[in-house]
């Protein structure tokens, strides 16, 4: 029942954009790939990076040459440059999110996020774009120098990419060589990965694009960047760990900001007629009566949301067997709204004193949206707390059957059950 409660009757949560950005709004750099801690700033958490400014600007920077760091200061953010055709990018330029990183090859945390990059990509080729910034951590990494050093000699060839990819990928084979033996790793690999191994050992003895290095180090200096990897999303720092399904969650809020309404639908309610709705699912049909006489503004709202197809299609995102389920998000992270809201509804007449009453949930009971949940069993906690929408009045025992879900944890999992449709009947 915490759980129940957390989510349905009210706990504060930040505030979100249009695009629905909860806890999506902000900046990371994980432990492992930052520098040390630093005279009274304040503690952060685990993941926060420690920064790596102010330093001198320098015209060439190898790992031995690089000052050492006094200490940790929070990051003060200066303007970031615009991306440029001097970035490194992949993906299309119309693409709604731009991903902007800040990293270094020999980070683990880096590749990590790296990977999950490439597989964000993969689930969205049309929806993201990538552009990686070298920040090369030269105090902390002894072939940090060398591998940035490997990239832009792979640029030189046409073939940035997959000298990035190597690099990440492939990380283990190489992280703990000797300088030496990793650039003997370098001429095999790129040769095997089809680059021209002799022009990529000559310019890594003549050090031709060392020069290279020290720019992408002060650059990121200059705009106070504290560490790596050091993530933008659509030029929002991100404050969270960067994982597949954190991502995928910001990537869905921000796509469905698209397909959002600027304000609640006009009122279209008949007087003296009643509503009902049939939850066309993939797991059976779930009849609903609307109470338009306690609620209409809520289920005005949920037909006009119906009628213009914003439940097609979208998951059962939630079930806590035996307590509710909820549903009503096409972004299936439990955060999605229609970008309008409208305020709560209460009769003395409208409880949930029995399974099968259908509430609208929310965050904030003064501003609800599209989603609902469906109680299955008596949630008497919500009387008078939570708009009553309807009552199912066929077809509960399929939503009793299914599995428990998380979405938060499950979100790259295929939802047990599907919304195909909602038809409305007047009568």
């Amino acid at each position: 029942m915490r759980t129940l409660i957390a989510r349905l009757h009210g706990k504060p949560r930040r505030s979100r954009s249009r695009a629905g950005a909860v806890l999506l709004a902000a900046g990371l750099v994980l432990t492992g790939c930052v520098a040390a801690p630093a005279q009274s700033a304040p503690t952060p958490p685990a993941w926060t990076p420690i920064a790596l400014n102010p330093l001198p600007p320098s015209t060439s920077l190898t790992a031995t040459q690089a000052p050492a760091l006094p200490g940790t200061l929070l990051p003060t953010l200066a303007p970031i440059a615009p991306i440029s055709d001097t970035d490194r990018v992949r993906g299309p330029a119309e693409a709604s999110i731009t991903l902007l990183v800040y990293s270094d090859y020999q980070c683990a945390t880096c590749a990590d996020l790296d990977a999950v990059i490439a597989r964000l990509q993969q689930l969205h080729p049309d929806d993201i774009r990538y552009v990686f910034r070298p920040f090369p951590l030269l105090t902390l990494y002894d072939k940090t120098s060398l591998a940035t050093q490997a990239a832009a000699a792979a640029a030189a060839q046409g073939q940035y990419w997959q000298m990035h990819t190597l690099l990440f990928s492939r990380r283990g084979e190489w992280a703990d060589l000797a300088p030496d033996q990793f650039a003997t790793w370098l001429a095999g690999a790129a040769q095997a990965a089809g680059l021209n191994a002799g022009q990529l050992a000559n310019d890594l003895a003549s050090r031709r694009f060392e020069p290279t290095v020290a720019d992408a180090y002060n650059r990121a200096v200059a705009e106070g960047i504290p560490g790596a990897p050091f993530l933008f999303f659509n030029r929002d720092l991100m404050l969270f760990p960067p994982t597949l399904e954190n991502l995928e969650a910001n990537v869905r809020l921000t796509l469905l900001a698209e397909r959002q309404f600027a304000a609640y639908p006009p009122f279209a309610l008949e007087p003296g007629t009643d509503y009902h709705a049939r939850l066309r699912l993939n797991v059976g049909e779930v009849t609903l009566d609307l109470f338009e006489d306690t609620a209409p503004l809520a289920v005005n709202s949920f037909i006009f949301l119906a009628q213009n197809d914003w439940y097609d299609g979208t998951p059962v995102y939630r079930v806590v067997r035996g307590q509710y389920l909820e549903a009503g998000d096409p972004s299936g992270t439990g955060f999605g709204t229609p970008g309008y809201t409208f305020e709560l509804e209460t009769s003395p007449t409208r409880t949930f004193s029995q399974p099968g009453v259908i509430g609208i949930a929310s965050d904030d009971p003064a501003a609800l949206g599209s989603r609902f949940f469906i109680s299955l069993t008596s949630l008497p906690l919500f009387d008078s707390t939570r708009t009553v929408l309807g009552q199912i009045t066929s077809g509960l025992d399929r939503l009793e059957a299914l599995a428990a879900r998380d979405p938060l944890t499950e979100l790259l999992v295929e939802p047990e059950a599907v919304i195909l449709d909602v038809v409305i009947e007047a009568r």
